[in-house]
């Protein structure tokens, strides 16, 4: 710690004599601003004096103290704030379920490869491998990760990473199942095999994330030196951030990516006040090629670096020193990275290996319209801050609230500033504009990049900006600093970083590890006061003591929350999967959830004998599902990997087939302004599917179905898209199909007036060979001259479809 802060206290920026001011104005020295924090005038009263106005010595001298101890108090405040990094890192490290920080799973297999001498994977989407798409990511995480863990023996790997195949990934909802594989006793304490190797590689993330929190700081001090306590806000903006904790405390290049671009970041703005010296840029090469083997979007910090040397060699008016400095510092970045993105080439002809990275991903279906972008955006910002998981554990909305208003006050403080320093020369020092300008050009690349990213891949996360943390941070820290003047203008810095820490420190208790948590056992006495008997058993190890329903009405588009209680009669081999089922009219499903009992985080095969839960699943009832019907809830038990059902008894042992059927619900009819079975879809700007209607939600084989659907103007369309009505079985085969203009032809869609509602009925004929089964309904819009179809959101946002499926129809015998 004693050398940490040696180096630390060298590397922070020194006021210079006053002597070093008298240069030659035609080649400034290196780092002259460094005069002006302690000595300067202007730097002293925020403005430049009045001609002939007198200042006090005491009070420059009192200012001069204030700031000495404004530094001192930053440079220790920084080291402790490290090492309650370092501390509260650990803590979510031990607290987060293994595997549960985005594509861990992926992350970890990949580094133990690499220990168990295995090499560097290759790309194949046919044979994806344990490490799935992380395989294509640049090494140097990896390596490091295994030589961390190489001397642990983890064979076990398979037993602990079991999949969950209900985890909703990439969902927050009621009820849902958050664990991406299943957790068993053999995560816990003391750790040893792949549990042990994985909590190492961990701790090994937390230290980077600790070099991000320090370099923060650093480059606080190295763009505003005269305010340190606003670089210690910045690292406290960073390092309380309970996402980067997160993310930081996993087995992800994540963490490595975010230290080494805010080091180089740190080293450019350096760079921005030195003479442009070969070595000096030979250091920032080395970084350049560091980066360039951590993560693809590290490399924006090369033409930033390009830009920055071109900057100072034009200010110094020394153009040899751009291609000398550049060639160098080029040379050294290629020598120690270019080797990757050969073997790239040679392998997928593609130096960024993208191509089969694409095709393990899945490529967005559709194009990142500035549409979509917005509304993808709240996401975004949410999971900057803390969406934990694989983006299926949600904070509560204080929460969300509280760090939306810390942004909104930085970014609100920023223009704040930028204004006083319009029209009062205040805020920041003019000469500190060239490294402000860098932060802020290294945010928007940033930026610009995840954009890019994210309209190939649906992958628009908060995590994926953390390469400019640091720089975000101080720009927020800078803002927050400029609502008030004088001695106390750093003050809501210092506060917002005592709250974060505050929320930070709550996070893995309040949030995490109850996301996580196993059901509690039910006594005898919660068993004995069930609501609604039951008494089934299901296969053979397994009972259905009753359940209890919240409500008997819903809505479509409601959720529907059902408690079952399930007590085990002898010990289970396999983990069985619980399907939950709201059967409308003709049996047909209108609502359905299938699980791991207790959310997936109590497996059947960790249960006891006599082990009692209450499971409460929530059903949603789909939005188009036919109203009014009466409905009754299907539950049973199956195996995911067979699809086979298990076998219901009742008490007297009798076989009841493969499922219980109880309880009387009613989906209720609401009709709005005189349309049945209201909806809300958007599609394109102009038009919304308000309402449809069916004559019937059975019919033989070869007879119409009568379908009608109710369209509403929102803005004019201006083109005259075709109606698409089909009748779908497996695998999308049509079986039954009309396409036409609205209402035959009478009411093209270019002719609409805006709030008008157009009453569109369709015959489907359904073939005669068509076999006896559920089918979907789907319907959508589409340009005849090119067979586009017209992009449609649904009532909750989210990404767009190119279709709508309303309520199934059942196809009978004739």
């Amino acid at each position: 710690m004693a050398r940490t802060w040696r180096w630390c206290h060298q590397a922070m920026p020194r006021p210079l004599p006053r002597a070093s001011r008298s240069s030659s104005p035609s080649r400034p020295p290196a780092r002259a601003w460094r005069a002006g924090p302690l000595l300067s005038r202007r730097a002293l009263t925020g403005a430049p004096l009045l001609p002939g106005r007198k200042r006090s010595t005491m009070k420059c001298f009192d200012r001069s103290k204030d700031e000495q101890r404004a530094r001192h108090l930053s440079e220790r405040g920084v080291l402790a704030l490290v090492a309650v990094f370092v501390v509260l890192g650990t803590v979510y490290n031990v607290c987060t379920p293994l595997f549960e920080a985005p594509d861990e799973r992926f992350h970890y297999p990949f580094v133990r490869h690499l220990a168990e001498g295995g090499g560097l994977p290759v790309q194949d989407p046919a044979n994806p491998g344990p490490w799935h798409q992380e395989g294509g990511q640049p090494p140097l995480y990896y390596v490091l990760a295994a030589l961390v863990t190489h001397w642990v023996p983890s064979d076990d790997f398979p037993q602990i990473a079991q999949p969950n195949p209900h985890a909703d990934v990439g969902v927050i909802r009621p009820g849902g199942s958050p664990n991406i594989v299943v957790h068993t006793p053999r995560e816990g304490w003391p750790y040893s095999g792949a549990v042990l190797a994985v909590h190492l590689a961990r701790e090994l993330s937390v230290f980077l994330g600790a070099l991000t929190v320090l370099f923060t700081y650093l480059l606080g001090r190295e763009v505003l030196p005269d305010r340190p306590l606003v670089a210690l806000g910045a690292a406290a903006l960073v390092g309380f951030n309970p996402m980067l904790l997160f993310i930081t405390a996993a087995v992800s290049n994540d963490s490595l990516a975010a230290a080494v671009c805010t080091v180089a970041l740190w080293l450019l703005v350096r760079r921005l006040w030195q003479e442009p010296e070969p070595r000096r840029w030979a250091a920032v090469g080395v970084v350049l090629g560091v980066a360039g083997l951590t993560k693809v979007s590290a490399l924006g910090l090369w033409p930033l670096a390009v830009v920055v040397l071109a900057w100072v060699s034009w200010r110094r008016r020394g153009w040899r020193d751009f291609l000398r400095c550049g060639v160098v510092m080029l040379a050294v970045a290629g020598a120690i990275a270019g080797w990757w993105y050969y073997r790239n080439w040679r392998l997928y002809h593609d130096p960024l290996g993208w191509v089969n990275f694409l095709a393990l991903m899945g490529r967005r279906s559709g194009s990142l319209t500035p549409q979509v972008l917005l509304s993808e955006l709240p996401g975004l910002i949410r999971s900057y801050w803390g969406v934990f998981g694989w983006f299926s554990v949600g904070a509560p909305d204080w929460y969300y609230a509280l760090f939306g208003a810390i942004a909104a006050a930085g970014l609100g403080g920023l223009i704040v500033g930028a204004g006083r320093m319009g029209l009062h020369g205040q805020w920041v020092n003019r000469d500190r504009l060239p490294a402000l300008a860098t932060v802020a050009v290294w945010v928007t690349a940033v930026g610009v990049g995840l954009v890019r990213w994210s309209s190939l891949i649906p992958s628009f996360q908060g995590r994926l900006l953390f390469p400019a943390a640091a720089a975000m941070a101080l720009l927020l820290a800078l803002g927050l600093g400029s609502w008030l003047t004088g001695r106390s203008r750093e003050a809501p810095v210092l506060v917002v970083g005592a709250v974060m820490a505050a929320v930070a420190v709550w996070v893995p208790f309040g949030i995490i590890r109850p996301a996580y948590a196993p059901p509690r056992l039910l006594t005898e006495a919660e068993l004995a006061a069930i609501p609604e008997r039951l008494e089934f058993e299901v296969g053979e190890g397994m009972e259905l003591l009753g359940y209890r329903l919240d409500t008997r009405e819903v809505r479509p588009g409601d959720d529907l929350a059902v408690t079952l209680y399930w007590r085990a009669r002898a010990p289970m081999e396999h983990n069985y999967s619980v399907f939950v089922h709201l059967l409308g009219e003709n049996e047909l499903i209108v609502g359905q959830r299938d699980s791991y009992p207790a959310r997936g985080l109590f497996p059947t095969t960790l249960w006891k004998p006599g082990d009692a839960i209450a499971d409460t699943y929530v059903v949603p009832v789909s939005p188009t599902a036919f109203s009014p019907t009466r409905a009754q809830l299907e539950v049973g038990l199956y195996r995911v990997e067979t699809g086979e059902r298990l076998l219901v008894r009742d008490r007297a042992g009798r076989e009841l087939g493969d499922n219980v059927r109880f309880g009387d619900i009613l989906v209720r009819a609401e009709p709005r302004d005189g349309v049945p079975n209201p909806l809300d879809y958007r599609f394109g700007k102009g038009i919304a599917l308000v309402g449809y209607d069916l004559d019937r939600t059975a019919l033989p084989a070869g007879d119409t179905l009568h379908l009608t659907l109710y369209w509403k103007c929102l803005a004019p369309v201006g083109k005259n898209y075709t109606v698409f009505t089909h009748v779908l079985g497996p695998g999308d085969a049509i079986w039954a199909q009309k396409d036409a203009w609205p209402m035959g032809g009478a009411a093209p869609t270019g002719s609409w007036r805006v709030g008008q509602v157009v009453e569109d009925r369709y015959d489907l004929v359904v073939r005669p060979e068509t076999p006896e089964g559920v089918y979907d309904l789907e319907i959508g819009l589409y340009l005849a001259e090119t067979g586009e179809r017209l992009p449609v959101v649904g009532p909750g946002g989210g990404p767009p479809d190119s279709r709508v499926l309303l309520n199934r129809v059942r196809v009978v015998r004739q």
